[in-house]
C-alpha cells in the first residue's frame, strides 16, 4: 500500500528560528548549560534532546500544527537545518552595529609543483535573491557553512585530479619572492600618504598569505612546518635509494615456470 504524499507546508522561517530558539533554550535550561557555553553545543545534541521530551511541546503542536510539522521535516535537511541553527544559536544578539558588505569564502589548493586551485563562494550584501536582507552573527555563520559546503562538493564530485585541469600555475618559489618584494616595495611608496600606510600594508599582507599563509604565522611555527617537510623528504629518500630486501636464505623461491602459477 502506498504511502500518501506530504502536503506542501508554508511556513515563515523566522518562526522555525524562534521555535528552535526556544528548544534551545530549554535544552540548555535542563543539562545545565549556561553563558557563553551555549555556542558550543552540538545541534545533534539538542536534536537528540528534543527527541526525549518532546512531549514538553504537545500543546504547541495544537495551536500551531503547520510550523511544528515543518520542523519536524527540517531536523532531516542538514543544509537548510543549518540555517536556521546557526540563526536560533545566536538570535539573542540581535543586529549587529556595524554592517557587513560581503562574504567571501575561498578555499586553496596548492599542489607540490606549484599549481594552486582557488575554490571559492562569494555573497555580496544585499544579493539578488534577497535585496531586502542584511546579515546578523546567525545569517554569517550560516552563509560560511554553505560556502563550504560549496567547496567540499567540489572535491567530492570530482576529486582533485579532475579539479587541477582548471588549477593555475602560479610558478617557482623564486618567482614569488620577488612578488613579495615587490608589494613590500608597494606598502613603503613614498607616494602613499602617511594616512594610508596601514592600509597599504594591510592589502600587501591579504594578498601574500592568500597564496603562502607562512608569511603571517609566528617564526617557530613556520620552522616546525619547514622541519616536518624536511623529515618526510628524508624519509622518501631513504625509501627511494634503500636496497631491496634479500629473502631469508631458508625461504623457497616463488616465480618461474615452475611456481605453479
Amino acid at each position: 500500500m502506498s504511502q500518501p504524499e506530504e502536503q506542501d507546508v508554508t511556513v515563515d522561517i523566522n518562526d522555525l528560528v524562534r521555535l528552535l530558539h526556544r528548544v534551545i533554550g530549554d535544552f540548555c535550561e535542563d543539562t545545565g548549560v549556561t553563558g557563553s557555553a551555549r555556542y558550543a553545543i552540538e545541534a545533534t545534541k539538542v536534536l537528540e534532546w528534543y527527541e526525549i521530551h518532546d512531549y514538553r511541546y504537545a500543546q504547541d503542536r495544537v495551536e500551531e500544527p503547520q510550523l511544528w510539522e515543518m520542523f519536524g521535516r527540517l531536523t532531516a535537511k542538514v543544509e537548510v537545518f543549518r540555517e536556521i541553527w546557526y540563526r536560533a544559536l545566536t538570535a539573542d544578539r540581535g543586529g549587529l552595529k556595524h554592517e557587513v558588505d560581503t562574504v567571501h569564502v575561498l578555499a586553496v589548493v596548492k599542489w607540490r609543483d606549484g599549481r594552486v586551485l582557488p575554490i571559492s563562494s562569494y555573497l555580496p550584501v544585499p544579493n539578488f535573491d534577497d535585496p531586502e536582507m542584511e546579515l546578523d552573527d546567525g545569517r554569517t555563520l550560516a552563509v560560511i557553512a554553505a560556502s563550504l559546503g560549496t567547496c567540499t562538493k567540489r572535491i567530492l564530485q570530482n576529486g582533485l585530479d579532475v579539479l587541477r585541469s582548471n588549477s593555475h600555475d602560479c610558478g617557482s618559489e623564486d618567482l614569488f619572492r620577488r612578488f613579495v618584494l615587490h608589494c613590500k616595495r608597494f606598502a613603503a611608496d613614498p607616494t602613499i600618504a602617511p594616512n594610508e600606510k596601514e592600509q597599504a600594508a594591510t592589502l600587501v599582507g591579504a594578498a601574500l598569505t592568500l597564496f603562502q599563509p607562512e608569511i603571517a604565522m609566528p617564526q617557530d611555527a613556520v620552522e616546525r612546518i619547514h622541519a616536518c617537510r624536511r623529515q618526510r623528504e628524508e624519509l622518501r629518500n631513504s625509501q627511494t635509494h634503500s636496497p631491496p630486501q634479500k629473502p631469508p636464505t631458508d625461504a623457497p623461491i616463488v616465480g618461474g615456470w615452475d611456481s605453479g602459477t
